[in-house]
């Protein structure tokens, strides 16, 4: 197993390549430490070299995860392989981690005031066989107190109808919370429709997740001076 570490906007990235079982999750455990206790409690660890994970990886992320909040920091997970997502899945673990798709979108972030910002990457089309599933998604992530998220449609290829109704449901559910649901990296195609139908009016649409996430302090700051 190899681990690098980079630090991106004062966010620590772990890139994380091969096997994390029994025998190399303690190196991990240990650069996790080295990091959160070193004075970078923001972690971000991408997971997409991993070919295998097992329980004592899990543990390691978990206990990473424990320290870093501990430290007023986080731990987030970036570029699942499929089979790694499944078996957090599985295991219940998912609903312990915050997930991107990319380490772009994991981190945007950790650019967030005090309130979290929640990036979630959609990819594929977005029809009326996935849009069901993302507005349950975001329904409860709004209601779990998720006040500010940005869609990242980098990988969205199409929207159907149904899509633009979970999104429209989702969107004034955050509304109702006094939040908001915004967008950024929207495709030519999808912008265009997005365009057509007057959307991109109604919602906040940006060019990028950093645009995106800076627009709720730009709002923020805004408010504080009114």
């Amino acid at each position: 197993m190899n681990i690098e570490t980079t630090l991106e906007n004062e966010v620590m990235v772990v890139r994380v390549v091969g096997g994390l079982d029994a025998a190399t999750s303690p190196a991990l455990d240990r650069r996790l430490h080295e990091a959160i206790e070193g004075g970078n409690p923001r972690v971000l660890v991408d997971l997409q070299g991993v070919t295998y994970l097992a329980s004592a990886g899990l543990r390691a992320l978990q206990v990473g995860k424990n320290l870093a909040r501990k430290h007023n920091g986080d731990l987030k997970l970036c570029c699942l392989p499929e089979s790694v997502g499944k078996l957090l899945d599985l295991t219940g673990f998912s609903a312990d981690f915050a997930i991107y798709g990319t380490a772009e979108a994991g981190l945007a972030s950790f650019r967030n005031g005090d309130e979290p910002i929640d990036v979630v990457a959609i990819e594929g089309e977005l029809d009326a066989s996935s849009a069901p599933t993302l507005q349950r998604e975001l329904i409860e992530k709004l209601n779990r107190g998720a006040g500010k998220v940005v869609l990242d449609f980098s990988k969205v290829v199409y929207i159907a109808s149904a899509g633009f109704r979970a999104l429209q449901a989702s969107w004034m559910a955050a509304r109702s919370k006094g939040g908001d649901v915004r967008f950024a990296n929207l495709q030519p195609k999808v912008e265009e429709v997005f365009s057509s139908l007057g959307f991109m009016q109604m919602y906040g649409v940006y060019p990028d997740l950093p645009t995106a996430v800076m627009s709720f302090h730009e709002a923020e700051a805004e408010a504080e001076k009114a």
